[in-house]
């Protein structure tokens, strides 16, 4: 078959299987597969594929339709704030709307050193944006060794110091001007309805109780890292902002607002 034949066979059954954007999704990985861009696809569309591309390909549309595994996962890479990020299921898949905190930890920042750590970091995906685009002393938290060492990874020789353990328990003794973190913040019972691609990444990282014993955890101890002028830039669900702004305010913080992301949802909670 052509380049252009198999893309459009493989958008065919993706759009079967129910993939939401099958014919992006077959492009980018017929042009994994070749070793190109997507954009030069055009070019080789009339191309003849040799047997092992088409097998390749094949068995990546098998996976990402049959078997509803992420698109970014077959890739093994997702682009974030500009970088790509190395990713694995051992990981979550960075989202746009993380980017929300990150702008607005790039504007604490501006042009100070300040102390940040990232708590709960994953691919590290947000301390390795903050750490390429500022002069920020970054720290980056997790309680998976895997995902540390994929953290390491990402953070391509950047400066960033990483800490195995849970919560702020890697981090006492310790004190920061600002602490990120994106918790799981998805309730159990909602977690069986999500879509099929989300339960391939680490559940841990998605979903827990009602969605809110880590954010109350970290509401109630992290005064114990912070400084005396220092702020916190949480992650939150849709509509968890009301919950989320008593649990701070009950820890005793006396500033909690919100910061909205591109689909003008409540995202990002700063509390100082």
């Amino acid at each position: 078959m052509s380049v252009d034949d198999s893309i459009r066979s493989a958008a065919k059954y993706l759009a079967e299987c129910g993939v939401e954007s099958p014919r992006v999704d077959a492009e980018l990985l017929m042009a994994k597969v070749l070793g190109i861009r997507r954009d030069a696809l055009v070019a080789r569309g009339l191309a003849m594929l040799d047997e092992p591309p088409q097998l390749t390909f094949n068995r990546w549309i098998a996976r990402r339709g049959e078997g509803r595994e992420p698109l970014a996962y077959i890739l093994g890479s997702w682009e974030f704030y500009g970088i790509d990020f190395k990713v694995t299921p051992s990981v979550l898949i960075p989202r746009p709307e993380t980017e929300a905190l990150v702008e607005r930890a790039l504007e604490l920042i501006g042009s100070r050193e300040l102390r940040v750590v990232d708590i709960g970091t994953g691919s590290g995906a947000i301390a390795v944006a903050i750490a390429a685009h500022s002069t920020a002393k970054v720290t980056a938290t997790d309680l998976s060794p895997r995902a540390l060492e994929i953290a390491k990874e990402n953070a391509g020789g950047r400066p960033i110091e990483f800490r195995e353990g849970d919560l702020l328990g890697p981090l006492l003794g310790l004190e920061f001007d600002l602490v990120c973190a994106n918790p799981p913040y998805v309730s159990d019972a909602d977690y069986a309805g999500l879509a099929p691609e989300l339960h391939h990444e680490p559940r841990v990282a998605l979903a827990c109780g009602d969605g809110f014993p880590v954010l109350r955890k970290l509401a109630a101890g992290v005064r114990a890292i912070l400084a005396a002028e220092g702020r916190v830039l949480v992650e939150i669900g849709a509509g968890q902002a009301g919950t989320a702004k008593e649990l701070f305010y009950t820890a005793g913080f006396s500033s909690v607002v919100f910061h909205k992301d591109l689909a003008g949802i409540d995202r990002v909670l700063e509390a100082s």
